[in-house]
Formats: C-alpha cells, structure tokens, sequence
C-alpha cells in the first residue's frame, strides 16, 4: 500500500484554537482602576481647593469686618470733655487725663480730649447749679465731698447723672466722682464722660489717688 497524506480537516469539524490570553481583561481592569484613581484624586484636588476657598473666605470676610471696625474709630470731628476737679485731687487728675489723652480715645467718631479744671468745689456746685445754657459746662465734676454733690442734686436733680463713686477708693465719700448732664451737656459729652469714668476706675489708674489728702 502506499503512503497514506494526513486528512485535512473537513468543513465544520472541530479544530482547537488556542485560548484566548488574559491580557484584554488585565487591561480592562487597569483602566478601571485608573479610572477611579483619577476620580478619587480629582474629589481630594476638589476639596482640597474648596477649604482654601473657605480659609480664604473667611480670611477676607474678617479682614473686611476689621477695616469697617477701624474707619467706625476714625475721627470725624474733635470733642473736648471738661472735667471740674478740687483743687485738692486737681493734679492725679490731670495725671489720668493725660494719660487719656495719649492713647486717641474715639467716641462716636469724634476724638476726645480730656481737659481738667481745679476750682473750689463750693463754688463749682453753685455755677453748675444755676448754669442753665446751651454753652459747654463739664460733663465730669469731682468735689471735695458728697456733700457738695448732694446740694446740687437738692438745687437741680436733673444735673446729676448717676451715683458718685469715691476716686480714692476709701469709701467715705472723698472726692467723689459725678457725672453733669443737661443744658450745655451734649451726647457725645455724656458718652465721654461714661468711658472716662470707667477709665479713671480701672486698678491700673487707681494708684494714682493713694497719696490724695483728705479733703
């Protein structure tokens, strides 16, 4: 017999093919992950510039409020407070206004200038007692007593504007300070003299009144 060729596959028959590598689907997920890498990255940039948008929101707002704070303490005009002291507690006084007067105190957009005045307190209540016009008077008056207090109050209770308050802090009365409103006494002076009030009780300013003679 002879040689017999190697039959060629028929049309249909099965024949192996190789198997399809893993390749496409490596690839497939890669791009996936890198898909989703991206989103995550791209979501922290996102962030990351909304919270310097905020930082920087905030940052401007308070530099906006800080400027609008500081034009509402610019002077637009100069006020004088004049204070009536006794002749005896004239000169720590004039130690406290000074000490007022360096640090620009603004009230309601006027710079206030504390100016003292001695004068014998018996006298000083009298004027104020019948001063009834629309010139400056002083807004802050510091007598000897309460008594001399308590006789302007008598004469015109529509003068004294609160209780007096000792400056020399030994509670008897001594040089009390009160505050003058009415006639000659505007809102800006009435203002003043409130925070000059306050000014002249913080401890800080008190040690000045302790070597003060009794009256």
């Amino acid at each position: 017999m002879g040689r017999h060729s190697k039959a060629t596959p028929r049309a249909g028959s099965l024949v192996r093919r190789p198997r399809q590598s893993g390749s496409h689907r490596a690839d497939d997920d890669a791009a996936q992950r890198r898909g989703i890498a991206g989103w995550a990255i791209a979501s922290m940039v996102a962030a990351g510039l909304l919270a310097v948008g905020g930082v920087g929101w905030v940052w401007g707002t308070n530099a906006m409020n800080t400027r609008a704070e500081a034009k509402s303490q610019e002077c637009e005009e100069h006020s004088t407070l004049h204070v009536l002291a006794d002749e005896g507690i004239v000169e720590p006084v004039e130690a406290v206004a000074e000490e007022w007067n360096s640090g620009d105190e603004v009230v309601r957009a006027h710079c206030v200038t504390v100016q003292v005045t001695g004068a014998d307190s018996e006298s000083a209540g009298e004027t104020l007692a019948g001063s009834d016009t629309d010139r400056d008077i002083p807004a802050v008056w510091i007598p000897a007593s309460t008594g001399q207090v308590d006789a302007l109050a008598d004469a015109r209770s529509d003068r004294v504007a609160a209780e007096p308050e000792s400056v020399t802090g030994d509670g008897d009365g001594d040089y009390p300070l009160v505050r003058i409103q009415g006639p000659g006494v505007d809102d800006v002076q009435e203002r003043a003299a409130q925070k000059f009030h306050t000014f002249v009780f913080e401890p800080e300013r008190q040690a000045v009144f302790d070597t003060v003679d009794e009256p």
